[in-house]
């Protein structure tokens, strides 16, 4: 369940707006190849990191979202993952997905990719590829850790889709991007299940993930998922700390701490008013709980820099 009002979703171009620094000048040929079909962009990390301001505060995007890292170190918050992102790492995410940026190191290269879904599909043999690509569907992992051989296969392809975009051959574009999404889908299939949790706990726990993904917003105890899966609260709470290290509590805290992030930076609504959009019944334990998990009053996160 999402909440009813709107809160910050991002296209590249309304995302670079927010986020940019305004005394630099920005390149000239940095700009969102929009298309008669859609819009698809691909920079280079390291030419643009100086144009951000970091930390990205969390919001939600309309797009799909795509980070390959070959050198330096990222942090950034997906949804329930948080993510450590490495050299020869790649992360994909699907539109909707709130996310944020905490820390990027200074000799960080890469790329950042972005395309939509209408740019994506154009003249594609099978337009349920994004749909039943691993990266987009609830409890998997958006990201992938590349064999120096497999990192240089995907820097070379993106490096060539910069180029075509830059030339304004979109069809050509959008068929290395298709074969990017291929390339990943496969990889991301093959990867070796945990080896010390059983199939049947990777499964209820991807379950239990996708449950927290649709119903956060309304379901904070980890009874109510249990319920809705047919296990007991204990139970679940053993698996899912046997398959991710973290209780189940753990994994609803961060999407509703995400959500309340984003709205006290991004909306008019006073904290009470968030604590009931976000179904608490008590301001003061959404208070309470707030500071718990971030260190910070709500107030205090709103006026932070």
């Amino acid at each position: 369940m999402k909440p009813a009002d709107p809160i910050p979703t991002y296209r590249p171009d309304a995302f670079a707006n927010d986020y940019l620094v305004r005394d630099q000048p920005i390149p000239a040929d940095w700009s969102l190849s929009t298309m008669a079909s859609g819009f698809a962009a691909v920079y280079r990390i390291e030419q643009v990191r100086q144009f951000f301001r970091f930390p990205i505060a969390p919001n939600r995007i309309t797009f799909y979202d795509g980070l390959l890292l070959t050198a330096g170190t990222l942090h950034r918050q997906c949804g329930l993952y948080d993510v450590q992102l490495t050299p020869n790492s790649l992360l994909v995410l699907a539109p909707d997905t709130i996310n944020a940026t905490d820390f990027i190191s200074e000799d960080v290269t890469g790329f950042y990719f972005h395309f939509d879904r209408e740019f994506f599909v154009t003249n594609l043999a099978t337009p349920d590829l994004l749909d039943t690509c691993p990266f987009f569907e609830a409890g998997n992992e958006p990201f992938l850790n590349l064999t120096n051989e497999q990192s240089a296969w995907f820097t070379t392809l993106l490096g060539l889709t910069e180029q075509i975009l830059r030339a304004n051959s979109p069809d050509s574009a959008r068929g290395l991007l298709q074969a990017l999404i291929v390339r990943a889908t496969q990889l991301h299939q093959r990867q070796p299940e945990s080896s010390t949790s059983s199939p049947a706990d990777i499964r209820l726990t991807a379950a239990f993930k996708r449950l927290v993904q649709q119903q956060y917003v309304s379901w904070h105890g980890v009874s109510q998922y249990a319920d809705a899966l047919a296990v007991t609260p204990n139970h679940l709470n053993r698996v899912v700390k046997r398959t991710t290290a973290r209780p189940a509590s753990f994994h609803v805290a961060t999407l509703l701490i995400l959500e309340a992030k984003l709205l006290l930076k991004n909306s008019q609504l006073s904290v009470a008013e968030i604590a009931a959009k976000l179904h608490f019944d008590d301001p003061a334990y959404f208070g309470r709980f707030f500071r718990q998990q971030t260190g910070q009053t709500p107030t205090a996160y709103r006026h932070s820099a």
